[in-house]
């Protein structure tokens, strides 16, 4: 299978077994959307998906792995208070969480023509991917006294 590496994500939490609702993650200004695939970007070649290397496709091999396998970074709020949204606390809590990648789509035209020359790599590949359900324990903290950045009245001698 070949794949391509551009994709949007959409993150899926619950607190719970069962129905899980959109987490909305804090809009990325400089994230490049996510654009329909109509011409080989320049360093692919028109004959090889993987040579020269490039972060544009990877293969798959039939009961292969991916590599490298796909590594996504997520940062879920555990106790935090924004100005229109307030989060749950998951301190002492299991979080359930599922990922859904739709991955760049190719033109009908540029299917095609990819489909013929890469047959002996595989064939492209463009579909929705859902992960399995991630099961994370938070642990519960204690309340921390606020961090200031100042002096105890004794220290202040010493430090100087």
């Amino acid at each position: 299978m070949i794949l391509p590496l551009g994709r949007d994500r959409t993150i899926y939490t619950a607190l719970k077994p069962g129905t899980m609702s959109i987490f909305q993650e804090s809009a990325g200004l400089f994230d490049p959307a996510n654009k329909m695939m109509k011409d080989l970007p320049a360093d692919v070649s028109p004959d090889s998906p993987v040579n020269p290397k490039n972060d544009v496709f990877t293969v798959i091999p039939a009961q292969g792995e991916m590599t490298p396998p796909l590594l996504e970074e997520i940062t879920l709020p555990v106790n935090r208070k924004a100005l229109f949204r307030t989060y749950p606390d998951l301190r002492g809590h299991r979080v359930y969480i599922r990922l859904k990648f739709a991955h760049q789509q190719l033109s009908q035209a540029l299917e095609a023509a990819l489909s013929d020359r890469w047959a002996r790599f595989g064939v492209p590949w463009t579909g929705d991917l859902m992960t399995n359900t991630i099961a994370i324990d938070v642990p519960k903290t204690p309340q921390a006294v606020p961090c200031t950045d100042s002096y105890a009245p004794a220290d202040r001698d010493k430090a100087f």
